[in-house]
């Protein structure tokens, strides 16, 4: 069997575009759920969290590249591989930093939605996460911010490394 020049780098293509239908189905579920519930329950964590997710989806779309640049670069560089154990551990840092920023806005909601519809609970614990909720544009700026922050700095290793660009 005889493969024509070109079809298998066509079949990869075509397998790429196709692995990122269930990705668009799943983030944008979960953008319309949170603006959705935003906008019938009137819970003010959902639009941060949503558009933390949209920010997240828009960069893995284009990190694979910066991935396949990265594994020459530590091929073809001394040392690097240092370096990029700094990069990891700061990206390591920043991902659980914005976890833990998602996992306290929606707790904050939670604890905020049980107060509010079941008042024979009562918790410190419950009250002291619903107060939270109070804060929830300074967090939510924080995890835009957060959120942003690891592209910008892929960027940066990408200008400042890649044998294309102009130093």
């Amino acid at each position: 069997m005889r493969i024509i020049p070109g079809a298998k780098h066509i079949m990869i293509q075509t397998l790429t575009v196709i692995s990122y239908i269930p990705q668009f189905a799943r983030w944008g579920l979960l953008v319309a759920i949170c603006f959705l519930l935003y906008h019938h329950l009137s819970l003010p964590s959902l639009p941060w969290i949503a558009a933390q997710y949209a920010i997240t989806f828009i960069f893995n779309l284009f990190a694979g590249h910066f991935f396949d640049f990265l594994r020459a670069y530590i091929h073809n560089t001394p040392h690097a591989s240092v370096t990029l154990s700094y990069i990891g551990m700061a990206a390591f840092f920043l991902n659980s930093t914005i976890r833990l920023l998602i996992v306290l806005l929606i707790v904050s909601e939670i604890s905020y939605f049980v107060s509010e519809h079941c008042p024979d609970i009562q918790s410190k614990l419950l009250t002291r996460f619903a107060s939270v909720r109070k804060h929830v544009t300074p967090l939510g700026m924080a995890l835009i911010a957060l959120t942003l922050v690891k592209p910008v700095a892929w960027l940066v290793i990408w200008i400042s490394h890649h044998p294309n660009t102009v130093a």
